[in-house]
């Protein structure tokens, strides 16, 4: 079964920083989860919010600032908002990496800035998942033709979730925890695709999803959640 460290290690140092990371691969997750935004200069930086105000000491939307704007804000305890790039320089190939699409139209950079990264490198499931909530992002980066490992995170509307994810040939669906029983772990798998549920934070659910034969977990906390 994946660990899959959400945010990082959210619970144990900023969210979606290098701190973040680097704490969840000290903890031995096979995978980082982080969030992406495109800034109005084009760039794409890792930040769960539309907005600034909730993660920094900064405020407005991540679409209104220049990236030389998003780099002077202090994203917890003297931390950056790192970009996409700064990101996968260090981590790729070291850990798996879940890139979750936020922002509306970022499949695009997003794709592009993965094509640099696999022009040697062909991702094996574990190396590399994007995800996003949103069908058009994912629909949109299948078009690009690029073999991208794609997850589709279930929150609601289940069915039609599922028959999403199979048109566009995902890896994975990503229910949220509570949605899980065996009836949909069984359609889940009678599709050929993999679960990985989230988020899980305590010893209580870990339980119940890993007897539901689950893939991978995300969780905020890799140091609290041990199998």
């Amino acid at each position: 079964m994946l660990l899959i460290g959400h945010r990082g290690a959210a619970a144990l140092a900023p969210e979606n920083t290098m701190m973040s990371f680097r704490k969840a691969m000290a903890l031995k997750v096979d995978m980082i989860e982080l969030d992406v935004h495109v800034c109005s200069t084009g760039e794409i930086v890792v930040i769960h919010d539309e907005t600034v105000d909730r993660t920094t000491n900064g405020s407005g939307a991540v679409s209104d600032l220049s990236l030389s704007e998003i780099r002077e804000l202090d994203a917890g305890l003297g931390e950056k908002i790192p970009t996409l790039d700064g990101v996968m320089d260090i981590f790729f190939g070291k850990v798996g990496i879940n890139i979750e699409l936020k922002g509306k139209g970022s499949y695009r950079p997003v794709g592009k800035t993965l094509e640099k990264y696999l022009a040697n490198k062909e991702p094996k499931h574990g190396d590399l998942l994007v995800s996003s909530f949103k069908p058009d992002e994912l629909l949109d980066l299948s078009d690009l033709g690029q073999d991208i490992p794609m997850g589709y995170i279930l929150e609601d509307h289940v069915e039609m979730g599922l028959e999403f994810a199979s048109e566009i040939g995902a890896w994975s669906v990503h229910p949220r925890k509570d949605l899980l029983d065996v009836q949909l772990m069984n359609e889940v798998r009678s599709r050929g695709l993999k679960v990985l549920t989230w988020t899980v934070n305590d010893q209580n659910w870990l339980k119940k999803v890993t007897t539901l034969g689950v893939d991978g977990i995300f969780t905020d906390d890799p140091e609290l959640v041990s199998f």
